[in-house]
Formats: structure tokens, sequence, C-alpha cells
């Protein structure tokens, strides 16, 4: 069941039919009476959007009006797209469709008055309360812990520094960060240390409080008074609350766990907790187990220890995994044929050790081959046991992404699994989607856009991979394995790669070849052609494409990102062999076109002073034949592609041919 992100989209929408140019448009075409009724209801309809989209997993009725809405939406998107178009290109002739463009901006109305009569509520991000059933405690259940031995030795160095040298005046207590994603053994790591020999002897208080994303600094402070007192604490009070555990800890060197902590942005809530830092003896530690290492800098003050867990092994993840698939050595040696295979569905787990345990699990009580088969051939989120495990902790993590990173983080999973994509690029392709916006402070896009990347990093959806070589270092990135699962399951009704669902509602799709230099016309699977609102489309082939298919931009009208051959956003960098390409004039939302290296393109293609949305074209060719034009030209270039039509260009060299 793929989630529905519609928060920003609303507000594309919202922002675009308050756009007095296009209002014109619509009242010459006498649509203004739609507008308006989509302009009065479009803010009552975000208000109660974020409660819409975290209960459609619980809530049929609530998914059902979430996938028509998203639907209408996207369609109202397009003809606004065709719109702006139209509104920049007065003398070229517009044979509008006005019944079906009514209907479409009509049907979005309709599902929005429906969507009210819903027993939705107004939410905003700190409203938000998640339903997590898991809860740790600092007791260490079961033995089959395999490869932390290490991890958790370095952890408790962290520990025994007896000095928290570095810190404010006046703190004698620092804080441990262990920082992973969902499912890679954080509080497993905690509890462990927690309770090992020479932590205990080290610490004269030892207090466990679980956190979750419901972080309130009051409740936290009254679960660690009864830990370490052993008593019921009923004080409402926050100066009563801290003045309590003041009192219990002032003496000690004492060891605070704070177990699963998400809580990222509210600053006020931390301070309520600051006191903690100079309550203590020298020595006195405060442990974090989270999923974002904005923690770490969010709290601040004292000095921080940052530790980053990483996978398991495979060879230790196969020891997870057989310790719970075979009952003993001796069943295990009775099935060799069972054991491969087992060795194969243990790749699938990424070194992840709740992957490894609930898969072990499903195979405890299936002693077929057949059945082993099936999941070493299976993709793990089609198991439902699998799922049913596994997903609650990571949709958790999705829920809490602010709306305005939801969709940038559902559309990585456009790209194929452990593919490298640089930092710049994947922002300019987020713009192309109209997923960054302004944040009012007159900010670039691409600096905003900078911004969510590293949200998205400090939360470990992204892997940075470092490349050096004679002229410096590259930092590369690709997506966290589970995550990239999670993206790929929550987009799939959008975001097709090859020929895998129904094409009726994708936007995002990529192509990854079988072989190498594959025909382009054989590229593009018949389904995919069918996907006629297409945004994104990604083809990784390998070597030179000599002529970019003309089909490509007559079927896909709406297409906003092409990447081809390797290269990106209408990326045809190093495209060497590239000689012409085709009119593009329909292709009018596409906003980056990247040229260079392309030394056989000997022209510009016709249509580009039509491609109004074009933010990004680092070299224009000029034509040998108009070269001393342009020479005499130089002082006004943008003469020969008429003024105005290509406004929102940022940069631009000349090149002649």
């Amino acid at each position: 069941m793929a989630e529905i992100v519609l928060a920003p989209l609303l507000q594309v929408i919202f922002d675009k039919i308050a756009d007095p140019l296009l209002l014109e448009f619509a009242n010459y075409w006498e649509l203004d009476d739609l507008f308006n009724k989509l302009q009065k209801i479009l803010p009552m309809a975000q208000a109660v959007i974020q409660d819409a989209e975290e209960r459609q997993a619980t809530e049929t009725a609530v998914r059902v009006w979430l996938s028509q809405l998203k639907d209408a939406t996207c369609q109202v998107e397009d003809i606004l797209e065709e719109f702006t178009y139209r509104k920049g290109n007065k003398s070229k002739p517009y044979a509008m469709n006005f019944s079906k463009n009514r209907k479409i901006l009509d049907d979005l109305h309709k599902a929005l008055v429906e969507g009210l009569n819903l027993p939705l509520s107004e939410r905003n991000v700190v409203d938000r309360k998640f339903d997590d059933k898991r809860e740790t405690s600092s007791f260490l259940v079961g033995s089959d812990v395999y490869g932390r031995e290490e991890d958790k030795q370095k952890i408790i160095e962290m520990m025994l520094l007896q000095s928290s040298g570095g810190g404010d005046e006046g703190e004698s207590c620092c804080v441990v960060s262990i920082v992973g994603t969902p499912g890679i053994g954080k509080s497993t790591l905690a509890q462990m240390v927690y309770n090992d020999d020479e932590v205990k002897k080290h610490f004269n208080s030892r207090t466990w409080v679980f956190v979750s994303p419901d972080f309130q600094a009051k409740r936290i402070i009254k679960a660690a008074i009864e830990s370490t007192t052993g008593n019921k604490c009923d004080l409402g009070d926050l100066d009563a609350l801290q003045m309590k555990l003041w009192n219990s800890l002032h003496e000690k060197r004492f060891l605070l766990v704070l177990d699963d902590v998400w809580n990222d942005e509210d600053e006020d809530e931390w301070d309520k907790l600051r006191f903690l830092f100079s309550c203590g003896l020298e020595g006195s530690k405060i442990m974090v187990t989270t999923r974002s290492q904005k923690i770490t800098m969010l709290i601040g003050g004292s000095p921080n220890l940052e530790y980053h867990l990483k996978g398991l092994s495979e060879n230790d993840c196969w020891s997870l995994f057989k310790n719970r698939a075979f009952l003993n050595r001796l069943e295990e040696e009775n099935h060799p044929e069972l054991v491969q295979i087992g060795m194969e569905i243990v790749g699938k787990c990424e070194g992840v050790p709740l992957a490894a345990k609930v898969v072990g699990g499903l195979m405890r009580y299936k002693k077929e081959e057949m059945d082993w088969l099936h999941v070493q051939n299976s993709n793990l989120w089609d198991l439902s046991v699998y799922r049913k495990a596994t997903f609650p902790a990571l949709l958790l993590s999705y829920l809490h992404l602010p709306p305005h990173l939801k969709h940038c983080f559902v559309f990585c999973s456009v790209f194929p699994k452990d593919h490298e994509i640089q930092r710049k690029t994947i922002i300019h392709m987020w713009i192309a989607q109209g997923f960054i916006v302004s944040d009012g402070e007159s900010k670039a896009l691409e600096d905003v856009g900078d911004g969510y990347f590293d949200e998205l990093l400090w939360l470990s959806v992204f892997e940075e991979i470092k490349e050096s070589d004679e002229g410096g270092s590259l930092t590369r990135y690709k997506m966290n394995a589970t995550f990239y699962s999670l993206a790929r399951f929550v987009g799939r009704n959008e975001i097709m790669v090859l020929s895998e669902m129904s094409p009726g509602h994708v936007r995002h799709a990529s192509v990854v070849p079988k072989y190498s230099n594959m025909p382009m016309a054989l590229l593009i699977p018949t389904t995919l052609s069918e996907c006629r609102h297409l945004r994104t489309l990604l083809i990784f082939s390998e070597g030179g494409i000599p002529t970019v298919p003309l089909h490509i931009f007559s079927r896909f009208i709406f297409l906003r990102t092409l990447k081809l051959s390797g290269c990106q956003i209408l990326n045809l960098f190093g495209c060497y062999n590239l000689i012409c390409l085709p009119q593009m004039d329909n292709i009018t939302g596409l906003r980056h076109l990247d040229i260079c290296g392309c030394e056989a393109l000997e022209e510009m293609p016709v249509g580009i002073r039509d491609m109004v949305s074009l933010q990004t074209l680092p070299i224009y060719i000029v034509p040998m034949s108009s070269h001393e034009y342009w020479k005499t030209r130089a002082s006004d270039p943008w003469g020969k592609i008429e003024r105005g039509s290509l406004y929102d260009i940022q940069q631009l060299d000349l090149r002649a041919s």
C-alpha cells in the first residue's frame, strides 16, 4: 500500500491559480468562476490534509479520497502548465478543449468538497501524534546479538571518559549519540552498553527512558525520576520536576539513556533538559539513540560524542538469520540445500539486523526448498510478514518528515538501486518537479534545495561516497538501501522502473537496459509510451546516442526532467555523438537543458525559444554560418532568440559550431 502525499502539490496549485496572468487567461476562457471556487476551498483542504495523510494507512475512506484527490490535482497541474505556456506565447494559436479543461477543474473542486465532509482535523507538524507501539527497556532480551562487540567496546570507551572537557563552564556531563537508520540495532547496542559490568561499576546511577516521537521534557523528567527512585511521581509542575531529578542525581556520576529520540526541531523542549548537564559528578553521561544527526547539533552546550552505527557484515547477518531459521545446528546440517538459498536471502537484508530476524523467523517453519526459493526470488516488501514487522518503524520515519520533504524523498526512488548521484543533480530535479518551495526570504531555490538535501542527509537517507583523483576529491551520494526500499514502496503507484506496473498514474520513470548499447527504439517499453502525463524520464544507457528520438518530445509533453545515456536533466553532457535534437516546442515545461560536451551538436533545436520554463542552459550553440552575425550582436545576443522568451535563464555561455 503506497502512501499518498498531497500537501506540497496543493500549495503549487494554489500559487498558480493566484497568478494574475493566469487569472486573466482563465477569465478569457470563462473559467474564472472555477478559479475563484478553488481559491476559496484549497486553504480549507490544506488545513486538514496533514491529518488525512497520517490516517490513510488505517482508514480506507480517507485513502480512497486521497487517491482521487491526487489524480484530480495532477490533472489540474497539467492543464495549468499548459495555461502558463500559452500566456507567454499569445502569438501561437491554441485550440483549447474548453469542456475538457472545465471538467478537470470541476472534478478537483468536487474532490476537495468531498474531503471536507470527512471527519478530519486541522493539524500541523507540531501537533502530529504518532502511534508507536514499540517500547524499549534497559533489559536485553535474548542472546542472539551478533557482530556488535567492536561497536560496544568503542561506545564503552566513550562512556568511561572521566572528563567532559570542552564543555561550558560548570558542566559535568556530556552526550554520547548513537546514530543510525531504523532497524540497524541502535537500541540493542545501547542495552549492551547499559548492562556491561564495567559500565555498572563506573556509574552510581543508571536510568533508561524510552522517548519515541512524542518528545515532552516533563514526561521525560518524570520517567527519569520514577526510574531513579523506584517510586511513582505525581508532580506536575516543571520546576518541581527539575528540582526532584536534580536532587536525585547531583551527588552521583549518572548515566541517563534517552532511547529513540526524534525531536530535532523543538529547541525549547531541549532547553528544559539542559540542567542535567551540570547536576551530576564529573564524568556523567547522557546516551542518546536517534535516527537524526541533527539531534547532536541541537543538544549543543556540552561536548558531544557521536557514533554512526553501520549494518552487520554478511557473516554476522547470516549468523543472526540462521539462529532464527533453524532450531539447532543438527537441523541446519540436515538441510544443506536450504543453507545456500538462505545465504542468498541474507543478501537481501542489506546488513539490517531487524530484517535478518524477521525473515529468519519466517523461514523457521518452512523446510521445503520451494518455499525458500520463493522468498529468495521475492522482493522482501512483497512478503506480508516482513512488511508487518518492519514497515511500522520505517513508515514512522516517513510520516515524521515535514510535508515539503516527503515528495523529495519518494522521488529519489526513480533512480536504480545503489545509483550514485551528485548533490546538484538531484536538487535541480526537485526544482524541475516543483518540489522546492521558496522560503519567502529571497533565497535562491538551489539554496533552499541544499537545505532539503541536508535534512535527508542528517536522517541517513543518503550515504556519502568520496572519490579522489588528481583534480581533488569528489563527493557523490547514494540512497541508503533501507530507505530506498521504503521510498520504492511508498511511491510505487507513481514511479516506475521499466514496465513493472500499469502506466495509468505513472509520473516518474527510469529505464535500466538489460545490456549496453541497446537500440533507442527498444529502450522505451510499450507500456511507458502510454504514460502521457510523465514528468520525469531517466534512461541509464551506456554509449553515445546519435539521435534523440522525436517521440520522446511528442508523446511526453509534460516532461520536466529527461536524462539520457548516463547524462543529467535533459543532461546530454558528454553525448559526443549527438548531432541534432528534434523540435522541442511541445516540451514547454522543461527546466534544465545541459549539452556540455556534445561536440558533434551543430545547432540548437527548433522551438527552444518557446521553452519558457527553462532555467539552466550552460551553453548556446551558434552555427558557423551565423557566427559573424553573433559577433556583431555580442552586446545583444538575446535578440536572435527573442528577448524575454527565455526569461528564467540564470547562466548562458555561447559556443560556435
